[in-house]
């Protein structure tokens, strides 16, 4: 490339001295010429070195800004001869050289100016740092592109938070190395990688290569101060870095523990507290720098989803949180020193029950910007539970019978049923009882009194009418077909979560005598068929109570009838009953098939009052409390039909 250089100027300064001196004389002297040509050829390798070396400069700079921005540290200055080696925690070293300014050129009628404008950066109103220029008469300028932006030293921010690093680097090149369509011995600046180029060494003149150029960006670099280091740009632009020894005075930790073993239970979405301690007690613990450890995680969904196991040094865990380290206290409420509460939330959602072994690691960063770990050597048992509106189920029936016998009175059940919850491995959990704190009840003393001591071992809830009210000793007395009253349950988990119910208590009599009237004319068209003759006795069953959605709140329900009827009932009536259906799935639906074995007369009737002979059906409804096996009679209905009129 010199030589071609070389050829470019001896044909730019010669050229016009070849047409007036013979190009045969050997008494030519071109020495003068050779001396022009060979300061041009210095200067441009001045230059070129000088580019080299400002290059370089500009990408210590912009590494320097980088490690301010991430607030990285200083851990080394070193001399060297011709400047500084600067070494970061976190960003490696750069080598910045002496602040010192360039020799004058000298003069010469074709020389240049050599006044290249200064690189800099400098803070914005935004508080980010940007690249500047300063001129020859002293004025700082922001560097913009070719749209007029200023440029921004370190990019935009990273998807880490940190300063980013795509911006780019402003570069500086002779027009020698940039081609024939340059100036060879001309500085040009380019903003955009590369992509143009600006001249920017100033006009053609009467002086070399200027002074105030310099070989570096640095006016002077300041390691005087034990707590930062100070470079102070060519412009006076001071930026201040802290030394590594004087942004960590803590105390490296070198251990930690935890103080209570306990298994934790948590009401999903609830909070817990661990104990622990890091060694030595001078290292500050907070938030950002004590992460949890999830050894083993089972869960068990209501549903059979997959559950989660995890294996890694750290995991996050889907279901605990760390929200919160605080420093123990003791009674007094002094802090304990070197001691800790770290506050774990449960965070999950569905309804499950998940069982956890968490233990802690406390990180710290070292010297070279390493993030290092020190993980507890012991776990805790962590176990998120449903909450009790989760883990119970009501169930109960719509209406009971007053009486289970003659003479028994019939409590009102209200069952409470366990869910189940199942792993991947089939393991079965179920809700436990013990988790309910506290039952409270709602009711009328005088109508009612409840029995809620059952609920623990027996999972049901009980309330007995109290006879002497006029309420229910009108229905045995057959002045009422149903008598109701109600009760407001809550049970309340040890984390305070509630489930409620407001339960209706109904009742009805034990013994129902019916009225059906039936169309003579319909009843006598299956007289002495294969037919039964079918009619629903719903309607008049609802009156008590009885009504279709009867069992639909009961989770195992079990419901039966049986009929009665005597032969001796030929003389007196034409239909006997001989099959008798209760439900369609969960639907109360009540319908009896008689056979027809003689004309029905319009008028006719059955026994009034009635005798053992009438025609009876009987519907029971049980249901059984989990774990228990005899089951609770909750309706126990006799029907007589002593009114039962064939009509035309």
């Amino acid at each position: 490339m010199k030589n071609a250089f070389r050829f470019l100027c001896i044909a730019a300064l010669a050229g016009c001295t070849l047409m007036i001196v013979p190009s045969c004389s050997d008494d030519y002297d071109d020495s003068e010429i050779k001396e022009r040509l060979d300061k041009v050829e210095n200067r441009v390798t001045a230059l070129e070195k000088w580019c080299s070396i400002i290059n370089s400069e500009i990408a210590s700079l912009k590494r320097l800004i980088t490690a301010l921005e991430n607030k990285d540290y200083v851990t080394g200055v070193e001399t060297l001869e011709n400047g500084y080696k600067i070494t970061f925690s976190k960003s490696g070293s750069i080598t910045i050289q002496n602040g010192k300014d360039g020799g004058d050129g000298e003069d010469g009628k074709d020389g240049l100016d050599g006044y290249t404008p200064i690189i800099g950066v400098a803070k914005h109103t935004d508080g980010l740092y940007y690249w500047t220029t300063r001129a020859k008469d002293g004025k700082t300028n922001w560097l913009t592109d070719a749209d007029g932006n200023m440029i921004r030293t370190t990019g935009n921010d990273g998807v880490d938070g940190s300063s980013g690093n795509n911006a780019p680097t402003p570069i500086m090149k002779t027009g020698i190395e940039l081609g024939n369509d340059y100036i060879p011995d001309a500085v040009y600046l380019s903003v955009d990688s590369g992509e143009s180029w600006k001249k920017v060494s100033g006009d053609r003149g009467e002086q070399g290569v200027q002074g105030p150029k310099g070989d570096s960006l640095f006016k002077n670099v300041d390691n005087s101060n034990d707590d930062y280091v100070i470079f102070t740009l060519q412009d006076g632009t001071p930026i201040e870095i802290s030394k590594w020894f004087a942004s960590s005075q803590e105390p490296v930790p070198t251990g930690i523990i935890i103080l209570d073993y306990t298994t934790m239970p948590i009401v999903k979405g609830g909070q817990a507290q661990i104990k622990l301690r890091v060694n030595p007690s001078g290292f500050k613990v907070t938030k950002e720098n004590i992460e949890l450890d999830v050894w083993n995680s089972d869960t068990y969904f209501l549903d059979d989803k997959n559950n989660m196991s995890r294996a890694s040094y750290v995991t996050p865990s889907d279901y605990y949180e760390l929200v919160k380290i605080e420093p123990d206290k003791n009674t007094t409420n002094e802090e304990l020193e070197g001691q800790w509460i770290a506050t774990i939330q449960s965070k999950g959602v569905g309804n499950y029950r998940n069982l956890s072994e968490l233990s802690l690691v406390v990180n710290y960063t070292d010297s070279k910007g390493d993030v290092q770990r020190i993980s507890c050597p012991q776990s805790i048992l962590v176990e998120t539970v449903p909450t009790v509106e989760e883990g119970i189920a009501f169930s109960y029936s719509k209406v009971q019978t007053i009486y289970t016998t003659e003479t028994n009175i019939n409590p009102y059940m209200l069952f409470t049923n366990f869910n189940f919850y199942k792993n991947t491995e089939g393991e079965i959990w179920h809700y436990d009882m013990e988790l309910i704190a506290e039952v409270k009840t709602e009711l009328d003393e005088n109508l009612l009194t409840a029995d809620t001591e059952s609920l623990y071992d027996k999972h049901y809830i009980s309330f007995t009418p109290n006879m002497e009210a006029s309420i229910w000793k009108e229905l045995t007395e057959g002045k009422t077909k149903k008598a109701s009253s109600s009760a407001k349950i809550k049970l309340i988990d040890f984390a305070g979560c509630c489930k409620e119910l407001d339960l209706p208590i109904v009742y009805c009599p034990s013994n129902i005598n019916l009225k059906l009237e039936l169309s003579a004319k319909e009843v006598n068209k299956y007289q002495n068929t294969s037919e039964s003759y079918f009619i629903n006795i719903g309607n008049e069953l609802a009156e008590y109570g009885l009504v279709q959605d009867v069992i639909s709140e009961l989770t195992m329900p079990a419901i039966q009838g049986f009929t009665e009827d005597d032969s001796l009932m030929e003389e007196y009536f034409p239909m006997a009953i001989e099959e008798m259906g209760i439900c369609t799935g969960k639907i109360f639906n009540p319908i009896l098939g008689f056979y027809v074995y003689k004309e029905a007369i319009p008028g006719t009737r059955n026994y009034e009052p009635y005798d053992e002979t009438l025609p009876t059906i009987t519907i029971g409804i049980t249901s059984i409390a989990q774990e228990l096996v005899t089951p609770f009679s909750l309706v126990a209905l006799n029907q007589y039909f002593g009114k039962f009129l064939p009509i035309n």
